[in-house]
């Protein structure tokens, strides 16, 4: 998915040091927290319906500014790729453990 943002890496090699901008992208928890819901949902039909009632899961993530700091030699910028709307409440739910 998002594991890697090389490509900006190897932008931001080209670009002049005064004009660089590093950008990283956190998505370990939003990936732990969707393959949570996979496994459950492989063994839940009822998980598995409230999945496809959701419809586009896309509407579902969001991009968080974590931190903005202008260390040098270059501006950089950490967002976390975070699930929100019900299914972060899906989540929640399968950790409490309301849904099987």
């Amino acid at each position: 998915m998002l594991k890697s943002m090389r490509a900006v890496d190897l932008l931001a090699d080209e670009l002049p040091d005064r004009h660089a901008l590093k950008i990283q992208i956190d998505t370990d928890q939003a990936l732990a927290d969707l393959d949570l819901l996979a496994k459950t949902a492989a063994r839940s039909p009822q998980l598995r319906q409230r999945l496809l009632d959701l419809g586009d899961l896309g509407a579902y993530l969001r991009f968080a500014q974590v931190e903005l700091a202008a260390a040098e030699p270059a501006r950089q910028l950490l967002y976390r790729l975070e699930l929100c709307g019900r299914l972060d409440d899906l989540v929640l739910a399968v950790r409490a453990g309301s849904v099987r």
